[in-house]
């Protein structure tokens, strides 16, 4: 595989979605995020990218409660 772009943004929706037509117009096959996907309310890269690809979200409650069983055990580990 060969790496055609490596690009930063900041948090900001619109500066996110800009890079993703920017890369998106170059043909990519694979378009690859890091960062921003922390846990927190003002994360907005996960909606972003599903908006610029018009996808809808979903939440796996299944898979939500094994992440969340996992988070618990590590957490009585600490205490």
């Amino acid at each position: 595989m060969d790496v055609a772009h490596l690009t930063v943004r900041g948090d900001r929706p619109v500066d996110l979605a800009a890079q993703l037509r920017f890369l998106a117009d170059h043909g990519l096959d694979l378009i690859v995020t890091t960062g921003g996907l922390g846990p927190t309310a003002d994360d907005l890269t996960v909606e972003t990218v599903a908006g610029a690809y018009s996808s809808e979200l979903h939440l796996d409650e299944e898979l939500e409660a094994l992440i969340t069983a996992i988070v618990e055990r590590w957490l009585s580990r600490l205490g």
